[in-house]
């Protein structure tokens, strides 16, 4: 942003909504209206700023953060100060990423707040970050210890130059276990059999995915800072996990995957590998099947739909044409809300990949992208729907003519009235129909040359009579002869 002759670096406008946020956080509770709707407009705003920049990478000193080397936030140390209170905890540089959202900026300043108010001996905000799991925002630190030359005793060299060794006793190797339930503990005294398994499955299913989730975090950081200059093999360990758990129908697992791996896609240290990797990836995860599989039942809260929607949205992406054509029964999918929304929204954002997919040569593609097409009702997908008239397949020709019904337009009710001589009854029946429903007097010279022409004999008594009809309501004269 350039404001007179100062160039004001976009970190500075970060910084800025950063500090507005703190701030409002310590005169309001959590529920404040005020509160709300400054930690929403700011997150609006952090976004926007990312959009436009890019990822902004903060370093930190005890009074400063600065981008660049140059300062876009100075104050001095203390209690008040952001600044202060990061280097206090150890984070000597901080980076913030496109895609990030509101939890996670809430979630972010929630610790920083608690570390206000703890004793720095006592809080750990290093250890905070990390278990909340933050996927847009990286940060970099230094142990405390480090700060003077300290040498644990059981690690100090003796006499031979060799190191005492590490004795452990059985307790001690008990104490690295993974904690299991007690069937002592009185929390569970009124658990059956049946319901006690179940917890054990939830809460073994829990550890499996933190599990994952951060072995998929180290396996981000070798990509960030490579020991090896080929990336291959690491990508094709993500590519088999990834069938993994489509195998196991684990998609929210998989959608998280993506997003963690997104910060790395979106920085400069990303591999065209990676790039043309991860794009396979999101094409395999719209595999027919396995859609078939995410949408197959809905659920009566709508909970399993929503995950199902927010799953298509982030593989859908960019791929609209591979997700119509893997989609099972498109139109019957959008009488569920979630999806209805996510697949309009897919396709409004970008209208030429939609007109793209009206000219597809699969039957399914045209007539997903012509039911959608009807929905959002856009004039500039008149003229491709009108081109896709003249496909072979009457299912496609039915679905453009329904989609069409939408616009106001008078060129849409000229490509239904083309449709009065086509050579299914059907689609003829239903294009009179349109024709007389909208009062299209522009079609009176081909409904009257449907009357003159012997081949109406060869029409059904239902047809016939909507020709009739259609001459009258268009405006012919001697319809009663």
């Amino acid at each position: 942003m350039i404001v007179g002759d100062e160039v004001i670096k976009p970190g500075s406008d970060l910084v800025q909504e950063i500090i507005r946020v703190f701030k409002v956080r310590r005169l309001y509770d959590a529920a404040h209206p005020r509160r709300i709707e400054v930690e929403a407009s700011a997150a609006g705003r952090i976004q926007a700023v990312l959009e436009a920049a890019g990822p902004i990478e903060l370093a930190i000193t005890e009074d400063t953060l600065s981008q660049d080397e140059e300062a876009v936030f100075r104050q001095a140390p203390g209690p008040e100060s952001l600044a202060f209170l990061l280097f206090r905890e150890g984070l000597r540089q901080i980076t913030f990423y496109p895609g990030i959202d509101a939890d996670e900026v809430t979630g972010f300043l929630d610790h920083v707040a608690a570390t206000a108010l703890t004793p720095g001996a006592e809080s750990d905000l290093v250890a905070r970050l990390w278990e909340e799991n933050l996927v847009h925002i990286r940060y970099s630190f230094v142990e405390q210890l480090t700060d003077h030359e300290w040498i644990p005793s059981a690690l100090e060299w003796n006499d031979s130059n060799e190191r005492s060794p590490l004795l452990l006793v059985k307790e001690d190797l008990g104490t690295l276990d993974p904690p299991v339930l007690s069937e002592r503990d009185a929390t569970l005294y009124f658990l059956d059999e049946a319901e006690l398994a179940a917890l054990h499955a939830e809460l073994e299913g829990e550890k499996e995915k933190s599990l994952l989730t951060e072995c998929l975090t180290c396996v981000r950081e070798l990509l960030f800072d490579p020991v090896h200059e080929d990336p291959g093999p690491i990508l094709s360990a993500l590519g088999e996990i990834q069938a993994s758990l489509l195998d196991q129908s684990s998609f929210e697992d998989v959608r998280s995957m993506h997003d963690l791996f997104e910060p790395y896609l979106q920085s400069e240290q990303a591999h065209g590998r990676a790039h043309q990797a991860f794009g396979e990836m999101r094409l395999e995860a719209l595999d027919r099947k396995i859609l078939a599989r995410l949408t197959a039942t809905p659920d009566d809260g709508g909970t399993r739909d929503a995950a199902a929607a927010a799953y298509l949205r982030v593989f859908g992406s960019g791929n609209l044409a591979t997700l119509l054509a893997g989609a099972p029964d498109l139109k019957q999918l959008c009488q569920r809300a979630p999806f209805e929304e996510v697949f309009v929204g897919l396709a409004r954002e970008d209208l030429g990949a939609l007109r793209a997919a009206l000219a597809a040569e699969e039957p399914n593609i045209v007539c997903g992208a012509a039911h959608l097409a009807g929905l959002i009702a856009d004039s500039s997908l008149i003229e491709p729907l009108g081109a896709a008239l003249v496909a072979r397949d009457s299912r496609v020709r039915m679905e453009v003519l329904l989609a069409l019904k939408h616009f106001d337009d008078a060129r849409g009710a000229d490509f239904i009235a083309r449709m009065i001589d086509d050579t299914d009854p059907d689609i003829r029946l239903y294009a009179l129909r349109n024709l007389i429903a909208r009062r299209h007097a522009a079609a009176l010279p081909q409904i009257a040359e449907l009357l003159d022409r012997p081949a109406r004999n060869g029409r059904s008594t239902r047809e016939r009579r909507l020709v009739f009809e259609a001459y009258g309501a268009l405006g012919g004269a001697g319809v009663v002869q």
